[in-house]
């Protein structure tokens, strides 16, 4: 598209740079902001108040990618009734469990909900993820079952790590956890595959050299990661 990317770090405790982000976004050539709320993989989320501070200084588009939602219960949603520049998109392949789905929405001011759809694929969504889609909808309230237990896990695992010594977790809004290391990350990683158990190296990300992410699970899963985990660190140099 002939454009050129620019990347907004978070700052020292991964909290979003929102004066950074509103500085960037009132530059004459800034077309798109994209904020990630919750983010992945920090598990962070930025306000609706800040997201409007950044869209009242943009010279173009804010979109806020809500995928994990459900897993916060903090939207920016309502902005849309005060800002014509801001875009809401969520998934169906976080909380709703249909990744296989490849199915998304957005919501927007009408007016730019319009112009989206002139450059819009015809027949981009198929009919058996429609079908699929209208049925998982109806199941509003095992939805918010399964999004409140694994909040509910999601406080009681960050409470275990905690408690590990040399293990510093994140605070999360997302249906993960955000967790530094004391020692070599390659090290616990594969330690904790011939535990049995798998979980994400995000090493490489900026600012994460000494980050790992893990999902939160069943309460059985849960605990196996955490017993492997106490394992695994009292072995690793």
């Amino acid at each position: 598209m002939n454009g050129d990317l620019c990347q907004v770090l978070l700052k020292e405790g991964l909290t979003f740079d929102v004066d950074r982000l509103a500085e960037e976004a009132a530059k004459p050539g800034t077309k798109l902001v994209i904020l990630c709320s919750p983010n992945n993989p920090t598990g962070s989320m930025i306000t609706p108040e800040e997201v409007a501070r950044i869209a009242t200084t943009a010279t173009g588009l804010v979109v806020v990618d809500e995928a994990y939602f459900e897993f916060c219960g903090v939207s920016s949603i309502g902005l849309l009734e005060h800002f014509s520049n801001v875009i809401i998109t969520r998934t169906f392949s976080k909380a709703l469990g249909a990744a296989g789905l490849r199915l998304g929405y957005l919501m927007a001011h009408p007016d730019l909900v319009q112009e989206i759809e002139k450059v819009k694929l015809p027949y981009n969504v198929n009919l058996i993820s429609l079908i699929a889609a209208k049925r998982i909808i109806q199941e509003q309230a095992l939805i918010e079952e399964r999004s409140a237990f694994i909040c509910s896990e999601r406080q009681r695992v960050f409470d275990q790590l905690e408690a590990i010594s040399g293990i510093r977790p994140y605070p999360s809004y997302a249906n993960f956890i955000l967790f530094e290391v004391d020692r070599s990350v390659h090290a616990i990683f594969q330690e904790l595959i011939e535990q049995g158990v798998l979980i994400r190296d995000v090493s490489r990300y900026p600012m994460l050299d000494k980050a790992m992410r893990v999902t939160i699970g069943t309460r059985e899963e849960n605990e196996a990661f955490l017993e492997a985990l106490r394992e695994v660190v009292r072995i690793v140099e």
